[in-house]
């Protein structure tokens, strides 16, 4: 009798060691940073270094919040023309309200 080893073979099943890798970047980015202190710790050897190094960044911090000034400047301008576009509009339209 014939042998078909093509026909009837079916190919056996595979296995492969695959583990999916998990990117958290937040978590990388917070190894960067951990990493990034170590390193300017070590450089920081004494006490006037460390003080020095707190002030600029807090300066830093302190330079990106926005002025309080600027803020209620700009909801003043808004607040008048808003008003003065009612009174414009009450002027205008004024005769047909009389109704």
């Amino acid at each position: 009798m014939m042998k078909f080893k093509g026909l009837f073979n079916l190919p056996k099943h595979r296995q492969f060691g695959y583990e999916p890798m998990y990117y958290d970047e937040e978590k990388e980015e917070q190894e960067k940073r951990a990493e990034f202190m170590e390193g300017a710790k070590r450089k920081l050897k004494t006490a006037e270094d460390y003080e020095k190094a707190r002030e600029r960044i807090s300066d830093a911090f302190q330079a990106r919040q926005r002025p309080v000034a600027s803020t209620v400047a700009t909801q003043a301008m808004i607040a008048l023309l808003v008003s003065g576009l009612l009174i414009a509009l009450y002027v205008y339209f004024g005769d047909y309200l009389d109704m």
